[in-house]
């Protein structure tokens, strides 16, 4: 009788069992004081958002996300094609995650997958998978040396993207270095380097970076040798593209021609205002110039009779150059044609900055390849160098 409740009901005395009358209060009780039994429901669930991938360089990228919830993760990484694990990462406690991944290959994609737990509270979430590629290398490409005399030179050279870049020169035989300059951001590079001595051997070296992706690239190591002191005469003159207007003329316009005495090692390089100087020139009753640049028609000056100091042209009256000839694969066909407007029709409508702008289709430089290129370039459609 002792796991039984005595009861009366409608004048009878009827016995019920202790634990059914307790588990009937318990129930009563939960529904007279208002428990809300599924209050166990909203614990709250565990995300991982605001998944950023940043700073991709060409062997190392930084990868941060978010939690809801103060917890641990884990990240994992794989080679997109070969499925390879190449990183495993822990990060602390906490609702912001940020780690660095290292020792990774230029220009691969990889894969990763992010998972998120709470241990104590038994809760762990997995990530969606991602993916992203390595930066690619960069190269140092079309290292020139030029205008060389017996006491300077310039040095020219490209990249393949916006890079800083940094030369440095020493002498051949002792290493003392003699002249460390720096470039500022950009794909052209160039720089004179003065103060030398004559008929000597120089060795140099170019550095490039571009420190916001921890891109660095050397190049080889080359020499030049400047020239002996003897005398002669200078060659000298102006150059420029037939199309520019007094109201438009930018330094990049008239700089870069490459006149050459032909018959000889002698050449010079154009600067901003177009002027040229080629010295130590031995006296013969004629020499043939010859003038080019990239995306120009190379022109020639016959029978330059030097025996003294010779000025080919004024500044108000330069030598004319004409613009279309675009070179394919680094060679230029000599020939203003269908050729070149194909090539342009390519690049058309881009501009500096998009990933098909093409510097050598942008004739006049004003950071867009458009109908005034057109235009440049259908003056003189069709001609070839002996039209000049």
């Amino acid at each position: 009788m002792a796991d039984l409740i005595l009861f009366e009901k409608e004048g009878k005395v009827v016995f019920y069992e202790k634990k059914l009358v307790i588990i009937s209060f318990f129930i009563v009780a939960l529904f007279m004081f208002g428990l809300n039994v599924s209050a166990v429901d909203n614990v709250p669930q565990l995300q991982i958002t605001d998944i950023k991938v940043e700073n991709i360089g060409y062997r190392s990228a930084e990868i941060s996300w978010k939690t809801t919830d103060e917890s641990e993760s884990i990240i994992k990484v794989w080679e997109s094609t070969s499925f390879n694990v190449v990183y495993r990462g822990e990060t602390g406690k906490g609702k912001e995650h940020r780690i660095k991944i290292d020792g990774l290959s230029p220009n691969k994609e990889y894969t990763y997958q992010i998972y998120t737990e709470k241990p104590e509270m038994e809760l762990g979430v997995k990530s969606d998978v991602y993916s992203f590629k390595t930066a690619e290398l960069y190269e140092i490409t079309d290292i020139k040396v030029e205008n060389i005399g017996y006491r300077s030179a310039e040095i020219s050279w490209k990249t393949t993207d916006e890079a800083e870049s940094i030369i440095e020169v020493w002498e051949s035989t002792s290493f003392n270095v003699v002249y460390r300059g720096e470039t500022g951001k950009g794909k052209e590079h160039r720089i004179k380097i003065d103060g030398l001595s004559p008929n000597k051997e120089y060795t140099y070296q170019i550095y490039t970076e571009k420190p916001e992706m921890e891109l660095g690239v050397k190049s080889d190591v080359y020499s030049f040798k400047t020239l002996e002191e003897q005398t002669g005469y200078k060659v000298s003159g102006y150059v420029a593209p037939e199309f520019i207007a007094d109201t438009l003329n930018p330094s990049s316009l008239k700089s870069g021609f490459k006149v050459e005495i032909q018959g000889t090692e002698l050449n010079a390089i154009t600067d901003e205002n177009g002027y040229f100087e080629i010295i130590n020139v031995s006296s013969q009753t004629q020499y043939d110039l010859k003038i080019s640049k990239s995306s120009y028609l190379t022109r020639e000056i016959k029978n330059v009779e030097v025996k003294n100091d010779v000025e080919i042209s004024k500044l108000e009256e330069p030598i004319y150059m004409w613009a279309g000839d675009i070179a394919i694969d680094g060679v230029q066909d000599n020939v203003i044609n269908i050729i070149d407007i194909i090539e342009m029709a390519k690049v058309f409508n881009s501009v500096s900055g998009d990933a098909d702008y093409r510097i050598d289709c942008d004739f006049n430089r004003d950071g867009a390849i458009n109908m005034l290129d057109v235009i440049i370039v259908a003056k003189h459609f069709n001609c070839i160098s002996k039209d000049y």
